[in-house]
């Protein structure tokens, strides 16, 4: 974890690096810290590719929290994108399954 903090504190404005952070802190629990990570790179990112990660992790969040819902908003988000850039599909295509797999969960 302290090396996720410090490549954030060092390129604070990097939306992969954002991303990460958030990640990890989803991994530990800090739900809040997740989101304001997540959140800063999905506002930091300049593309569909910077972007789509994080509407996926955001989602992952979401489910974590239960909120089902927004969980899918995200998920529809990020594959809008997929759709419009095939070669994000490769990459991400796994993770958005089992995200919606989760999500529709009863």
């Amino acid at each position: 974890m302290p090396f996720a903090e410090m490549a954030a504190e060092s390129m604070p404005d990097n939306p992969s690096i954002q991303d990460t952070l958030g990640t990890v802190y989803i991994r530990l629990g800090q739900t809040e810290k997740a989101d304001r990570s997540l959140s800063r790179a999905l506002s930091l990112a300049g593309s569909a590719d910077e972007a789509v990660a994080p509407l996926l992790h955001m989602a992952e969040l979401r489910l974590a929290k239960g909120a089902k819902e927004e969980a899918g908003t995200y998920l529809r988000r990020a594959e809008e994108l997929i759709r419009n850039q095939p070669a994000l599909a490769g990459i991400y295509a796994e993770l958005l399954k089992d995200l919606k797999a989760k999500r529709d969960v009863k």
